[in-house]
């Protein structure tokens, strides 16, 4: 710049507005090189941010990041003074609320770090996106936020992990929760990464099923959806998938080859469309990695980090599953994983068992004919109780079951042919084996035949009998004891009628006498009749019939008792008096209720515990277990996640905890209370969500 002489004006040059120009542009690609650094990545973040609240179009939204610190000696993720984006139009305090709770926790970013995991940890150390509809079916250990989250109502939840660069490293996770559920986010996904992109952010994007799966095997999914179909539509099965592979790592659902009877199964099908089984993740991936059946009683309470899909199965009220590995007839590899869930009120294992056995013996039938696919005869490998052991084999974290017990997974087919065996051997438990223990007490009995009282109670209902008879005649005699009671305060009538229980005696009794009682006989009766005639007054009282005990009236589910003219059982009952003359008159007061369970007004009284709560409530006569579950579920206040979740038990006669899955078990419960002399039902609420 040169100075004008006498005027003290300023020269500029001619190019000196795009020497300015040029200037400013250095200093933004100054910044822009800078971008590695955390200033320029909030930076990004906070302007991406942004844009993805305008993209998304969600009223009730926050988007926070989750960067790597260091801790001491650890790394760890946190969201702790990182940008975060709210909708300034929200009408809701509540994702403000989660926000500061959120920025409290700290999850592990290192692997083998004994932090906990959480959502952001499995999003940065995987280097894969999550996202679920509904948050409150993950597990306090799946997402340790969970209380919170059911605080403020938050439910759906998308994680991506942001990378420097297409191919770098992972330096933060972004996640975006909502307050309501939402099924689309894999339909979103392309939407966010290429909005993130326009800011140089990076994330992976779940692909759906490789397309070189499609082209070479159409006719073979159309064969195995014709099948699979057939096989549901027998068994009354929801659900059933056909999972492909590209590669020896990956299995992907074949909506093509699947079948889905009802709208929660095409909701699960579609959430496993949108997901991968890597290595051998789940019951399917395990079957791939195997080549062998395997078969769960219930893949619910697998863990997040050993079947990605398990917080959806408790969603849509899945459980038990076989998984069968599809072999091509030329080499036996495996071509497909067959994927059949059972029908949703099958937890019974016994029910399950016989499920299983019969559709793997469908399933080989089916497949004789086919020309290029086959089904290995192999028993299926059962994972016990709770899978979570699979991490064993994919190398995640120890699992342990909700109570902190470690679990385990059969390694062969040997619990099956246990079980088979144990299966066998009730078998030969006959009526007559059960006669020569009733004089004993059910305990006793189990004992001496060599299985647990369960079992027992199990072979007795196959039998026809619904109670074990040594306990009803107990039962019998202790109100026979009553009632005598009550016959000695009438005056006039004391000592004219003893009524004694043979319950004392009826240990003496041997098999043999009690094998020729006979079981059926519903017309014989016992007589009481008096000596002489009666009285005018009498005789108008009793309306000349004789006093009559029915067997058709004593029977024990398919036991009968004998009827009480029985030489044996009259000597023992110390009958002999029974030609003594009754007189009943009409002044003999009503018999007390005492020698059955008291009923409410309208039904029977039941006492209900969760957790630390307890509530009575009337049982109606009518009532189905699904009405039963729903008034519990209004009376403790239970959300729809809680309501569909939680399982029933009630404390039967020798003091053990039953569950109760059908209406079957609720008639049995109702038959158990009433044949006792408790007053109340008592009934157990358990959840896998909440621990007690």
């Amino acid at each position: 710049m040169e100075e004008s002489n006498n005027s003290g004006v300023v020269d500029f040059p001619e190019n000196f507005m795009d020497q300015l120009l040029w200037e400013e542009e250095v200093t933004q690609a100054l910044l822009l090189s800078s971008s590695s650094s955390s200033s320029g990545l909030k930076e990004r973040m906070t302007c991406a941010m942004g844009y993805l609240q305008e993209v998304m179009g969600e009223r009730e939204l926050l988007i926070q990041l989750w960067v790597p610190v260091e801790r001491g000696s650890r790394r760890v993720l946190s969201t702790e003074e990182q940008p975060y984006s709210l909708n300034p139009f929200s009408q809701s305090q509540s994702l403000a609320l989660y926000r500061d709770a959120s920025a409290g926790y700290s999850f592990a970013a290192e692997v083998g770090s004994d932090q906990q995991m959480g959502l952001p940890g499995r999003v940065f150390l995987r280097r894969m996106a999550e996202w679920t509809p509904d948050v409150r079916f993950f597990r306090s250990e799946e997402y340790p936020r969970i209380g919170y989250a059911r605080r403020y109502q938050v439910r759906a939840s998308l994680a991506l992990p942001l990378f420097q660069g297409p191919s770098g490293d992972c330096m933060a996770v972004m996640e975006m929760v909502t307050t309501h559920r939402n099924l689309e986010y894999a339909s979103q996904l392309h939407t966010i990464c290429h909005a993130l992109q326009a800011f140089d952010l990076w994330t992976s994007e779940a692909s759906m099923v490789p397309a070189s799966l499609k082209p070479q095997t159409d006719d073979l999914h159309t064969e195995v959806a014709s099948i699979l179909q057939g096989i549901c539509s027998s068994y009354g099965l929801p659900l059933a998938i056909t999972w492909g592979h590209q590669d020896s790592s990956c299995l992907s659902a074949l909506v093509s080859a699947c079948y889905a009877a009802d709208q929660d199964s095409r909701c699960f099908l579609t959430a496993c469309s949108e997901h991968h089984l890597l290595g051998d993740e789940g019951i399917a991936g395990r079957a791939f990695a195997t080549k062998k059946q395997c078969f769960a009683t219930d893949v619910a309470i697998f863990k997040k980090w050993n079947y990605p899909l398990s917080h959806y199965a408790r969603m849509f009220d899945l459980h038990a599953a076989l998984a069968v590995p599809l072999l091509t007839r030329r080499n036996r590899t495996v071509q497909f994983v067959l994927e059949f869930f059972f029908p949703r009120d099958c937890l019974d294992t016994q029910t399950q068992r016989l499920t299983l056995n019969s559709l793997a013996s469908q399933l080989n039938l089916r497949f004789q004919s086919s020309p290029h696919l086959m089904v290995d005869d192999q028993i299926a490998e059962e994972v016990r109780d709770t899978a979570t052991s699979l991490a064993d084999h994919s190398g995640g974290p120890a699992a342990e079951d909700p109570k902190g017990k470690q679990v385990s997974v059969s390694s062969s087919s040997s619990s099956l042919e246990n079980r088979k065996r144990k299966t066998k051997a009730e078998n030969n438990i006959t009526l007559d084996i059960l006669r020569q223990h009733f004089a004993g007490s059910l305990k006793d009995a189990a004992k001496n035949i060599g299985v647990c009282p369960t079992t027992l109670k199990r072979i007795c209902r196959q039998h026809g009998i619904s109670r074990w008879p040594s306990r009803k005649i107990k039962k019998v005699g202790h109100s026979l004891r009553k009632l005598q009671v009550v016959m000695d305060s009438v005056e006039g009538v004391q000592g004219s009628l003893h009524l004694a229980s043979f319950y004392s005696s009826f240990s003496q009794l041997h098999s043999s006498s009690l094998s020729s009682f006979p079981l059926i006989n519903p017309t014989q009766t016992v007589h009481v009749s008096p000596k002489s005639p009666p009285s005018s007054s009498g005789s108008q009282s009793s309306s000349g019939s004789s006093t009559c005990c029915s067997s058709e009236e004593q029977q024990l589910g398919g036991f009968h008792k004998p009827a009480l003219s029985h030489p044996q059982l009259l000597t023992l009952s110390r009958l002999q008096e029974e030609q003594r003359p009754v007189r009943v008159t009409s002044s003999l007061p009503p018999l007390p209720s005492t020698t059955a369970p008291r009923k409410t007004k309208d039904g029977m009284k039941v006492k209900v515990m969760f957790r630390d709560s307890k509530l009575r409530m009337s049982l109606q006569p009518h009532s189905r277990l699904k009405d039963l579950r729903k008034e519990i579920a209004k009376r403790f206040g239970m959300d729809d996640v809680l309501t569909s979740n939680f399982s029933l038990k009630y404390l039967d006669d020798d003091q053990e905890w039953v569950l109760l899955t059908c209406d079957a078990d609720l008639d049995e419960c109702i038959q158990v209370y009433k044949s006792s002399l408790k007053e109340t039902i008592r009934i157990l609420v358990n959840h896998p969500l909440i621990l007690n």
